[in-house]
C-alpha cells in the first residue's frame, strides 16, 4: 500500500512537472510573442517619428515661405501705393498744365481779337 501510494505521488508529482513545464513553455511563447510585438511596436514608432520630423521640417519650410512671401507682398503693396501716389501727381500735373494751357489759349484768342477788331 505504501508502496502504491508512493507510485501515485510519484505519478502526481510528475503531472505537477508536467503542468509546470507545460505552462512555463507557454509563458516562453508568450513572452517571444510579446518580444516581437515590442520589437515591430518599436519599429514602426521609429518610423512614425521619423515621419514626424520630416512633417515638421515641411512645416517649418512652409512658415518661412509664407513668411517670405508676406514680405514680397509688402514690397509690391509700396511699390504700388508708390505708383498709385505718382499716377496721382501726374494727374494732378496735367490738370495744372491744361488749366494754364487754356489760360494761354484765352489770351492768345484775346490779343487775336483785339488784333482783328483793330484792323477793322
Amino acid at each position: 500500500m505504501y508502496f502504491r501510494s508512493l507510485c501515485l505521488l510519484t505519478k502526481d508529482l510528475k503531472c505537477i512537472l508536467s503542468d509546470i513545464y507545460t505552462g512555463y513553455v507557454d509563458l516562453v511563447v508568450k513572452l517571444d510573442q510579446t518580444k516581437r510585438l515590442l520589437e515591430s511596436v518599436q519599429a514602426e514608432n521609429q518610423q512614425k517619428s521619423q515621419e514626424i520630423m520630416i512633417l515638421n521640417n515641411q512645416f517649418t519650410k512652409m512658415q518661412q515661405y509664407i513668411e517670405s512671401q508676406k514680405n514680397e507682398i509688402e514690397v509690391l503693396r509700396g511699390q504700388l501705393q508708390k505708383a498709385y501716389d505718382n499716377f496721382i501727381e501726374v494727374q494732378n500735373l496735367y490738370s495744372e498744365q491744361y488749366k494754364d494751357n487754356q489760360a494761354l489759349i484765352e489770351q492768345w484768342n484775346l490779343r487775336f481779337a483785339d488784333n482783328k477788331n483793330a484792323s477793322i
